[in-house]
């Protein structure tokens, strides 16, 4: 079976992506394989949409799709959820569009996508990391500067320290965290 799904999978991906998303769609999971390529294609689709803009009519259509998206392989990852060791999947969108850029960035960093048992949860900011507390794991998220207030109440500016904070619920499969940090997403079709 899990053959078979690969098979799938890499036939849906030879459509529309180069070598190095085949890499990060085998780098995973299995069981987060089909949301990975599930939002690949939906950033796939948006970077394609852009080129519009930039679109030369004199020239021919290419036969085969061309690789138009890029992303650096440390931008998948994996981070741990509980201290029994169970895992999941970030991607963390810092991808590159031609003559687009990196829409999908900035001052405060990018969209991400923690991908746990085929879920998809998103959220915005820094790389997401996980530490050990106590008898617990927190998933830490670096954020803008303004997102946060010291102690006398005063609104930070864009580059000082602040984070968010996470925490994986086992029973129902789920984050808890202040101001829903991590938002349960529906797979993009």
């Amino acid at each position: 079976m899990r053959t078979i799904l690969t098979a799938f999978l890499m036939s849906l991906c030879s459509q529309a992506f180069s070598e190095p998303f085949k890499d990060m769609l085998l780098s995973v999971k299995a069981q987060d394989r089909v949301a990975l390529l599930s939002l690949l294609k939906s950033y796939d689709s948006s970077c394609r949409e852009e080129q519009s803009y930039f679109s030369d009519k004199s020239q021919p259509e290419p036969k085969e799709p061309e690789s138009i998206l890029s992303l650096d392989l440390e931008n998948l990852y994996e981070i741990q959820l509980t201290p029994e060791g169970k895992t999941a999947t970030v991607l963390y969108s810092e991808f590159r569009c031609r003559n687009a850029g990196a829409g999908w960035c900035g001052s405060g960093g990018c969209s991400f996508h923690i991908i746990s048992d085929g879920q998809i949860f998103d959220g915005r900011g820094g790389k997401p990391y996980s530490v050990k507390a106590n008898d617990t794991t927190l998933i830490i998220v670096p954020a803008h500067g303004s997102e946060c207030v010291n102690s006398d109440g005063e609104m930070l500016y864009g580059a000082a320290n602040c984070s968010m904070v996470a925490e994986w619920d086992a029973n129902y499969s789920t984050f808890h965290s202040v101001n829903n940090l991590l938002r349960k997403s529906i797979l993009p079709q």
